[in-house]
């Protein structure tokens, strides 16, 4: 990585990229205009792939202690590395647009309330149109899930519009099937939202079905009998249908009783 900035432009080279930002020198560092880019330091056609690249990698670059430079996205609004993403901008209706791993995501969904953006698994899509793998679905969910919080989390829906819920590491349990990232959730029969779940102990993973505590923040459920006995049940408020879960090959499982 090579940066030489001047009053008015910042020369920038990484993995074979050479390219040019405009924007100002300030008194802790140089301020770029994230749009204002050509390659080489020349002007003529650019890749919009390189310019993505060269922004994630000075931001990775800084982030470690190197020069300061600052993106600024629409002239003002300075961009922010969190883990391997960088948000670019806010939504616009049903888009929104992101760098994840130095390379620019497309998500399709709906703007949020408290949060920053529902995105939807089945249309998750690279710049050029590629659509994402499930194992780069999958990659992504728990990467934004570690490192999107609060106003700025962005919530998953499967292709059947079901929430994908977070264990104790902010990490879905979804799994991959058939070509499809695939939440694990279940609903009750009268329609109740379905349930956050989440491991109680990380160092006992292997005894899956016995460390699954349930966060009853919805008050949709209530304890039957204690979650750790031989027989953990639970029961809908609402209908008062009796409800037990276990584990098989890592997946969770709900069943009405």
């Amino acid at each position: 990585m090579e940066i030489k900035v001047t009053e008015s432009c910042a020369d920038i080279s990484s993995g074979g990229i050479t390219g040019r930002f405009g924007g100002k020198l300030g008194n802790d560092g140089f301020y770029a205009d994230a749009q204002d880019f050509s390659r080489g330091g020349h002007d003529g056609e650019t890749s919009d792939a390189e310019r993505i690249r060269l922004i994630y990698d000075t931001m990775k670059y800084c982030e470690k202690g190197g020069n300061r430079v600052v993106f600024l996205w629409n002239g003002c609004k300075p961009l922010q590395l969190r883990g391997d993403i960088v948000v670019l901008g806010a939504p616009q209706r049903d888009r929104l647009e992101l760098i994840y791993g130095g390379r620019k995501l497309i998500l399709h969904g709906d703007c949020g309330g408290s949060y920053l953006f529902a995105a939807y698994t089945g249309n998750m899509e690279w710049e050029n149109g590629e659509l994402l793998s499930p194992e780069e679905k999958l990659g992504f969910v728990r990467a934004a899930s570690e490192s999107l919080t609060g106003a700025d989390a962005i919530v998953f829906l499967d292709d059947d519009n079901k929430s994908l819920f977070i264990d104790w590491r902010g990490m879905p349990f979804a799994h991959i099937q058939d070509g499809r990232l695939i939440a694990d959730s279940f609903s009750c029969i009268c329609g109740t939202f379905p349930l956050r779940l989440e491991l109680s102990d990380p160092a006992e993973c292997s005894r899956f079905s016995e460390n699954i505590k349930v966060r009853l923040d919805n008050g949709s459920l209530r304890k039957k009998s204690s979650l750790f006995a031989h027989s953990s049940v639970l029961e809908c408020r609402y209908c008062g249908s009796a409800w037990k879960f276990e584990a098989n090959d890592g997946s969770l499982k709900w069943e009405k009783i």
